[in-house]
């Protein structure tokens, strides 16, 4: 008649159908506008879960994926008719920061990261220029 519930929350759920669920998760931007100039930095944070593969779902696990906080930054400037064209550089990671490392899969020694919640990318630099019509 009923089924059993588990709290997903804080762990990397590899042994059930749950996607990984940090407790938190926060993106904290602070931006700077003056005329046609913008800046921003965003700081993302993804809190630490449990890395729960090949545990059982009603045991407890004890090896933890560490949280990552990651730095974006971002300078914008518009110019032409009414501000209409707008150059933008930025950096995704500036810091180029690695992301935690998880045990993977079970093979010995393997070690890898999880990519439902974390990127291996590193540092990702940009340039844009768009035209409104």
């Amino acid at each position: 008649v009923g089924s059993a519930t588990f709290d997903i929350v804080g762990r990397r759920n590899a042994n059930n159908s749950g996607p990984s669920v940090p407790q938190w998760r926060n993106n904290l931007i602070l931006g700077w506008e003056h005329g046609e100039q913008t800046a921003n930095i965003t700081l993302r944070h993804v809190d630490s879960v449990m890395d729960d593969l090949g545990v059982a779902l009603t045991a407890t696990p004890t090896l933890e994926i560490e949280s990552w906080t990651v730095f974006d930054v971002q300078y914008s400037i518009g110019f032409g008719s009414e501000g209409r064209t707008r150059a933008t550089i930025g950096a995704i990671n500036v810091l180029d920061e690695e992301p935690p490392v998880s045990r993977g899969n079970l093979l010995p020694g393997a070690k890898g990261y999880n990519a439902s919640i974390h990127d291996a990318l590193g540092r990702q630099a940009y340039l844009r220029l768009s035209v409104d019509f």
